[in-house]
C-alpha cells in the first residue's frame, strides 16, 4: 500500500531515492524514514520542499515549549534559504538562545556527519551565552529520543561518539589565545556540513573572517552572525551591508536584505530587529507569553537612563537594534563624514597607485598592534551637483 505525503511514496525506496537523488544505504526495516519525525528530517536533510516548514515541525516534536513568534519564525526562513546570515538587534531580541536552538536541530539532522562551531568572545561569555543555550536544548531533548551525542562540558564540546573528532558541537572563544591557534582551531575541522555561529559578532577579531575562506571548502558551509551593532565598522555591520550600499536601505526601517554573501555560493541575508516593534508589544497576550523578549516598556526605560537622547549610541545598539550614527568610540572621522565625502567608494584611479603600509607597535598604553595596509595616488575628485543633490565621482578635481 502506497503512503504518499509531499510527492513521496514513503513505503517505496525507488520514490525516496529519487526525491534524494542517492543511493540510501541499507537499513533495517524499523529505521526507515517513516514517522513524522524522519520523514520532516528527510525532507530538510536533502533540502525538499519547504525546508523551514520541516525544521519547525521538527523543533516542535523535539521541543514542545519553545515559543514560537513571527521574528524567530523570520530567523529560521533566514537560515534555510541563505548561507550567510547577519542579525542585528537589541539586547534580549532572542538572537542566542534561537541560534542555539536552530544549530542543534541541524547537527541533528545527520550528527554524523555535521561540526557546528559556536564561537563568542572570551571562554565567560561563550559559556554566559550560547554554550549555555547549546547544552539547553541538547539536555532538553524530549523524551523516547536517547542520548544523541555525550556532553563534554568541561571542554564546551558535545562529541557525536568517541574517537570522532570532528562530527559535533564544538564551543571555541575567538578573543582568547594567538590569533594563529583560534583560526587554526577553525579551519581544522572538515566534514560534509560545517556551521559557524559567530555569537558577539561585534566583538570579533577581523582575523577570524580569515578562516572562513577555508571553511567554504567544505562540501556545506553556513555561517551565522549576530550581535548588538555598537559601531559601523565591526565585523557584524560590515557583513550586513546591502548589495548596493546602505543608501539603498531605509535607516533604522527596512528589516530584511541580501548582502553579498562572504565566501560561500549566492548572496547572504542581513535581518533587523527593531526593539521598538517586539513581538511581545503585539497584544497584551503576547506580552504575558513572552516575558522574556524586550518589549516597549524596557526601551522607554533605556531612554530614560540616557537621558531622553535619541542620538546615544548605546540606545541605538541595545534599545533599537541599528547601528548608531557614531561608534561609542571616539574617532578621528564618524561614518557621518565617511558617507558624505565617499570615503568608501571604489576609488577611480588616473595615474595608477603606491602600495604602502601603517604600523602601530603600541608599546605601551595596553592597545593592540595595528599593521595596516594602503594604496596611494591621485584619485578623480568628486563634484556635487545642487540640482541633483548628488555627488558625481567622474568630474571634480584630482586629488
Amino acid at each position: 500500500m502506497s503512503d504518499i505525503e509531499w510527492g513521496i511514496n514513503w513505503t517505496s525506496r525507488k520514490s525516496l531515492e529519487e526525491a534524494c537523488g542517492y543511493a540510501l544505504p541499507d537499513i533495517p526495516e524499523k529505521f526507515k524514514p517513516v514517522s513524522p519525525l524522519q520523514r520532516h528530517q528527510f525532507m530538510s536533510y536533502n533540502c525538499l520542499g519547504d525546508v523551514a516548514f520541516h525544521r519547525i515541525e521538527r523543533i516542535k516534536i523535539f521541543w514542545p515549549h519553545y515559543q514560537w513568534h513571527r521574528w524567530n519564525e523570520k530567523r529560521i526562513r533566514a537560515v534555510t534559504q541563505y548561507h550567510w546570515i547577519s542579525w542585528m538587534g537589541p539586547g534580549a531580541s532572542g538572537k542566542t538562545s534561537d541560534a542555539a536552538c536552530f544549530a542543534v536541530e541541524y547537527w541533528l539532522e545527520a550528527p554524523w556527519k555535521t561540526a557546528v562551531i559556536a564561537c563568542s568572545t572570551t571562554m565567560k561569555m561563550l559559556r554566559m551565552r550560547i554554550w549555555n543555550q547549546i547544552t539547553y536544548w541538547h539536555a532538553g531533548l524530549g523524551k523516547g529520543f536517547g542520548n544523541v551525542g555525550e556532553l563534554l562540558d568541561s571542554v564546551t564540546r558535545i562529541r557525536w561518539r568517541q574517537g570522532d573528532d570532528k562530527n559535533g558541537i564544538f564551543g571555541i572563544a575567538v578573543e582568547e589565545g594567538p590569533i594563529e591557534e583560534v583560526v587554526h582551531n577553525l579551519i581544522g575541522i572538515h566534514t560534509e556540513r560545517v556551521l559557524l555561529i559567530l555569537d558577539e559578532a561585534q566583538g570579533i577579531r577581523e582575523a577570524i573572517m580569515r578562516a572562513t575562506n577555508n571553511m567554504a571548502k567544505n562540501p556545506r558551509f553556513d555561517c551565522w552572525m549576530m550581535g548588538n551593532p555598537d559601531d559601523v565598522h565591526n565585523i557584524l555591520v560590515r557583513e550586513a551591508e546591502p548589495i548596493d550600499g546602505w543608501e539603498s536601505v531605509v535607516r533604522a526601517e527596512t528589516d530584511e536584505w541580501e548582502t553579498n554573501g562572504g565566501p560561500v555560493a549566492g548572496s547572504g541575508v542581513a535581518q533587523f530587529f527593531d526593539g521598538r516593534k517586539s513581538p511581545a508589544d503585539d497584544s497584551p497576550q503576547e506580552r504575558k507569553r513572552l516575558p522574556w523578549l524586550i518589549n516597549k516598556d524596557w526601551v522607554a526605560n533605556h531612554l530614560k537612563s540616557v537621558k531622553g537622547n535619541l542620538n546615544d549610541p548605546t540606545f541605538w545598539a541595545q534599545a533599537v537594534g541599528w547601528p548608531p550614527p557614531m561608534g561609542l568610540e571616539s574617532t578621528l572621522l564618524d561614518d557621518a563624514i565617511l558617507a558624505t565625502f565617499h570615503c568608501k567608494d571604489k576609488a577611480i584611479w588616473t595615474e595608477g597607485y603606491i602600495r604602502c603600509a601603517a604600523f602601530d607597535p603600541a608599546r605601551t598604553g595596553g592597545d593592540k598592534r595595528i599593521l595596516q595596509f594602503g594604496k596611494r595616488g591621485r584619485t578623480s575628485g568628486t563634484q556635487y551637483d545642487q540640482d541633483t543633490r548628488t555627488w558625481s565621482t567622474s568630474v571634480g578635481k584630482k586629488r
